[in-house]
């Protein structure tokens, strides 16, 4: 299923930013969505990983495991200062993701951070098959 369409988006929502991420799987969906989260966070800053953290999150459904995902990769930048770049994902079913990211520390960015998010939200939250594959859309708190 070939699509035109760019793998992410982003848009602006009142006081928050929107991400719109495609994809021909599931799996395609939820690494452009860890993509356009920090394209957002980062814009166009070259970032070549040299750290690697493994990750697993659970929910109850895939609306709500995109949510937790994109939350944990919030919460790694967070601890770690780590800005990720590479998303693997090891394994995925509609409750459950395991990821191998890796990402470079801020400090050795050459270009300072765009900006800074709070948490994804379920406000708006859809995931859902296209004509094209997969598309989802989340809102992030800024």
């Amino acid at each position: 299923m070939p699509s035109s369409a760019p793998d992410f988006e982003t848009f602006d929502h009142t006081a928050d930013v929107g991400l719109i991420a495609r994809g021909a799987t599931l799996e395609d969906v939820f690494v452009n969505a860890a993509r356009g989260l920090f394209h957002i966070i980062a814009g166009d800053a070259r970032i070549e990983p040299t750290r690697r953290l493994e990750v697993e999150v659970t929910a109850p459904d895939r609306e709500a495991l995109l949510v937790a995902w994109l939350n944990e990769l919030i919460f790694h930048f967070e601890t770690t200062h780590l800005v990720f770049a590479a998303f693997e994902i090891g394994a995925l079913t509609d409750e459950r993701l395991t990821a191998t990211i890796a990402g470079r520390p801020m400090d050795e960015l050459d270009e300072p951070l765009e900006m800074e998010l709070k948490a994804a939200t379920y406000h708006g939250l859809a995931v859902r098959v296209t004509d094209a594959g997969w598309e989802a859309e989340v809102l992030f708190d800024v």
